[in-house]
C-alpha cells in the first residue's frame, strides 16, 4: 500500500513539473530596453513599405522600386541598412516579408505584422528605425503605430520608430476608381474607403503628429491623380510637403524620381507657416531629409 502511494505521488509531482514550463511560456515578454535619446541620424535602419497592387503582386520591389531610392539616399549620405517590406505572395526583391497574401488581407493585420517585425528586429534591442512608405504603405505604418498605442493584443507592447515619411498615402479617403473598381474581395480597397471600420479604428485614437511617437512628414503632389494632395495631407502631422501641379509629379513618380528640382511648398509645426521653393528637392530627397531630422526639418 505504501509503495502504491509513493508511485502516485511521484507521478503527480512529475505532472506538476511538466505543467510549469507551459504556463511560463505564456507570460508576456519583458519590456525592451529604453531607446537611445532621439537625434539627427543617417545611420538608422530604414524600412521601405510599398503600396497597393490590383494584381496582388509588386514584382521585384528592389530593382523595380526601392533600389534606386536607396542608392540615391547613399549618395546623399545615408548609411543605415535597407529593409524592403513585402506582403503579397508574388512579390520578390524584398528582405522583410511580413505576409504572403493577396489584397484580401486587411490593413490592420498587415500593421500588426509590420509592428512585430520591427519589434523583434530592433525595438527589443532598444534601437530606433525610420520608415519611408508609398501610397497604401503609409496606412500600414499608421496601423502599426495605432495598434501599439491602443495596446491591441495582436501588437507588441512597444515600437521604436523615430521618423516616418509618407509619399502619396491616402491618409484621408480619396476616390479609388482607378485601382478598386471591379475588384471583388479586396479588403484593402474596402479598408481605404471613406467611413470604413479600419479608418474609424485609426481615428478613434489618433496616434500621429509631432507630439506623439514618430515624427511624421506627409508628402503629396497636386499632379497626383490617384491620391490627391489633399488626401496625402489628410492627417495631423508635424511636417507637410506639397509639390505644385506645375512640377507634374504623378503618383508613381513620388518614389521613382531621384534627381531634379521641382516647385514645392512646405510647412513645419514649429513655425506654422508655408514656404515656397521653386527649385525644391525631389520627393525622395525630401523624404530622406525627413528621416534624417528627428524633430526639425
Amino acid at each position: 500500500m505504501m509503495r502504491r502511494i509513493l508511485v502516485v505521488c511521484v507521478l503527480l509531482l512529475a505532472s506538476c513539473v511538466a505543467v510549469v514550463p507551459a504556463e511560463a511560456a505564456t507570460a508576456p515578454p519583458p519590456p525592451p530596453p529604453p531607446p537611445p535619446p532621439r537625434a539627427n541620424s543617417s545611420a538608422r535602419p530604414v524600412y521601405f513599405v510599398p503600396g497597393f497592387s490590383s494584381a496582388s503582386s509588386h514584382g521585384d520591389l528592389w530593382d523595380g522600386q526601392w533600389k534606386p531610392v536607396y542608392e540615391a539616399m547613399k549618395r546623399w549620405g545615408w548609411s543605415g541598412s535597407p529593409h524592403v517590406v513585402c506582403f503579397y505572395t508574388n512579390a520578390s526583391g524584398c528582405n522583410t516579408r511580413i505576409e504572403s497574401g493577396t489584397y484580401a488581407v486587411d490593413l490592420r493585420w498587415l500593421g500588426s505584422r509590420l509592428a512585430w517585425n520591427i519589434y523583434s528586429s530592433f525595438t527589443k534591442y532598444g534601437v530606433y528605425v525610420d520608415v519611408m512608405a508609398h501610397s497604401m504603405g503609409g496606412l500600414i505604418v499608421r496601423a502599426a503605430v495605432t495598434g501599439v498605442k491602443k495596446k491591441h493584443p495582436d501588437f507588441p507592447s512597444h515600437l521604436y520608430i523615430e521618423d516616418v515619411a509618407t509619399l502619396g498615402t491616402p491618409h484621408s479617403a480619396p476616390p479609388l476608381a482607378t485601382y478598386c473598381t471591379g475588384l471583388t474581395g479586396s479588403q484593402q480597397c474596402n479598408d481605404m474607403q471613406e467611413g470604413s471600420a479600419f479608418r474609424q479604428w485609426l481615428l478613434e485614437n489618433p496616434n500621429t503628429g509631432y507630439n506623439y511617437g514618430p515624427d511624421w512628414t506627409l508628402i503629396g503632389s497636386d499632379a497626383d491623380t490617384v491620391v490627391p494632395r489633399s488626401a496625402a495631407h489628410g492627417m495631423d502631422a508635424g511636417h507637410y510637403v506639397r509639390y505644385h501641379a506645375s512640377a507634374g509629379i504623378d503618383h508613381g513618380e513620388l518614389v521613382s524620381l531621384t534627381s531634379g528640382a521641382y516647385s514645392q511648398s512646405y510647412w513645419n509645426y514649429y513655425d506654422d507657416k508655408w514656404y515656397t521653393d521653386s527649385t525644391g528637392a525631389v520627393p525622395t530627397r525630401a523624404a530622406r531629409n525627413a528621416l534624417y531630422y528627428w524633430k526639425d526639418w
